[in-house]
């Protein structure tokens, strides 16, 4: 038997890391179901799951709603998902007429992303800088009144959102 002393070979390779999925706000607007807003749009995502569609809770990969961590432009919202007993359960946090977008990963985040187990949830809200853009938008629906108001003045952006 012959042996064959193969030649070096070196492999490169350059690749962006994409960690988790990405959904624009105008996207979110959008999206059907009875809840609606991000997190009935989270729901939609491979391992993800809820219990009840009014709800604003998720786990994911069999997790509990709580291992989950929520950021909103860069800050830890800690216990996002307070509502106990089905009271307001399905009015979440977050607004989705201000969300500008979302970042989601279930599983594989960096350290610096937090301690919880299951998912990271980044929501970032949109800022207008244009001084003649002036947003004002109303929503009814079956669970209530949703308003919300985008604004560029004098160097202040104002976002704001009533529920």
């Amino acid at each position: 038997m012959d042996s064959t002393l193969l030649d070096e070979v070196d492999v490169e390779s350059q690749r962006v890391s994409e960690e988790g999925t990405n959904v624009l706000g105008k996207d979110i607007r959008f999206t059907t179901g009875a809840e609606g807003g991000v997190e009935g749009v989270v729901k939609t995502f491979a391992g993800v799951s809820s219990r009840n569609e009014m709800s604003s809770q998720y786990n994911v990969r069999g997790g509990n709603f709580d291992e989950n961590l929520v950021y909103i432009n860069d800050f830890e919202v800690f216990r996002p998902f307070l509502a106990r007993a089905g009271q307001q359960e399905g009015m979440s946090i977050i607004h989705p007429h201000l969300v500008s977008s979302i970042n989601f990963s279930a599983g594989g985040f960096s350290a610096l992303e937090g301690d919880k187990l299951s998912s990271v949830l980044d929501v970032k809200y949109e800022y207008t800088r244009d001084p003649k853009l002036k947003d004002l938008i109303v929503e009814t629906s079956l669970t209530g009144v949703s308003w919300a108001s985008k604004n560029h003045t004098k160097g202040w952006t104002i976002a704001s959102g009533l529920r």
